[in-house]
C-alpha cells in the first residue's frame, strides 16, 4: 500500500489524469445505462370471465367456474389459478411462471376453454379471455 501512495505523490500529474479518466468514463457509462422511469413490465396473468345472465353465485361456480377450471388445469406454464363466482359472472384468473409468453398463453387458454365450451350451458355467453397489462 505504501508503494502506491508514494508513486502517486511522486508523479501527481499521471495521478490526476488516471483520475480524470476514470471519472470521464464513469460519467459515459452513466449516461448510456437505459433507465425509464415506467419500464414496459408483463405480467403473466391472463383472465377469464364469463357472462351466465340470471344465474346465482352458486350455480355459476359449478356450471361455470368449475369446468372452465378442469379445462385449463394442465395448461403447461400455469402457476396458479385463482377464481371467483359472482351473480352472473364468472372471473378465472391464472397466473402463468414468469418465463412464460403471456401472449401465447393467452391463445393456449382460450384453445382449452373453447374445446370445453359443450361442457357449459347453452346460455352461457361466449368467454373473454384478457392478459393483465399494467402498461396501457
Amino acid at each position: 500500500m505504501g508503494g502506491l501512495v508514494r508513486f502517486c505523490i511522486k508523479r501527481p500529474v499521471f495521478t490526476w489524469a488516471m483520475v480524470l479518466i476514470l471519472v470521464l468514463l464513469g460519467v459515459s457509462s452513466y449516461s448510456q445505462l437505459a433507465v425509464s422511469l415506467l419500464p414496459k413490465v408483463d405480467i403473466p396473468v391472463v383472465v377469464v370471465q364469463t357472462r351466465y345472465t340470471g344465474a346465482s353465485p352458486n350455480e355459476i361456480e359449478q356450471l361455470v367456474t368449475k369446468p372452465i377450471e378442469d379445462a385449463i388445469a394442465d395448461l403447461e406454464g400455469l402457476d396458479k389459478i385463482t377464481s371467483f363466482s359472482a351473480e352472473s359472472n364468472s372471473f378465472v384468473i391464472l397466473e402463468m411462471e414468469v418465463d412464460v409468453n403471456v401472449d401465447q398463453a393467452l391463445v393456449d387458454v382460450s384453445n382449452k376453454v373453447k374445446s370445453a365450451r359443450n361442457k357449459l350451458p347453452d346460455s352461457v355467453d361466449e368467454p373473454i379471455f384478457r392478459k393483465v397489462d399494467i402498461n396501457a
